[in-house]
């Protein structure tokens, strides 16, 4: 996008704009990645949900910043806006083949926003947990080493 970018006329600042939301895109994945996170362990850097605010606010500013804040689907936001500017390129110049290939550009960054939410709301089954996997290592440690038993309980926490 960064090199279909010189393409776009600048009049009314398409081209600036279309590089500020695709700058701003990354931050506002990730935050909408990480929402259900809820863990509280200070060690662990995937733990906490990310704030957007600052990375948005660097690539866009403030005030536009501030809007998107106010949306469920920050990410899905970014993307309209962004094929709003370069359908405002359009009329104001540009090709109907670099738009052709700017709209595929976002259409693919879109599939990564539909892939990473499939991800997150798709819930792990039971089967996929730690739990038994964690008990099939055990019994298997117990089956057939020496001091199987003991090995389990010290690796299992039993104290």
């Amino acid at each position: 996008m960064t090199r279909l970018s010189q393409y776009i006329p600048n009049e009314g600042n398409c081209r600036i704009e279309t590089l500020q939301h695709l700058r701003a895109f990354p931050y506002a994945l990730e935050s909408h990645v990480r929402k259900g996170r809820a863990r509280t362990n200070p060690k662990d850097p995937t733990s906490f949900r990310v704030d957007p605010m600052p990375g948005m606010a660097r690539a866009l500013g403030e005030r536009r910043t501030r809007r998107f804040m106010s949306c469920e689907n920050i990410p899905a936001q970014v993307l309209m806006d962004m094929t709003q500017i370069l359908q405002r390129a359009l009329i104001t110049g540009l090709s109907t083949q670099m738009h052709a290939q700017a709209e595929i550009i976002v259409k693919e960054l879109s599939a990564v926003l539909a892939e990473c939410e499939k991800i997150l709301y798709t819930p792990i089954p039971e089967s996929r947990s730690i739990l038994p996997s964690q008990f099939r290592l055990l019994a298997t440690l117990a089956a057939y080493s020496p001091c199987g038993f003991l090995l389990c309980l010290s690796l299992s926490g039993y104290r």
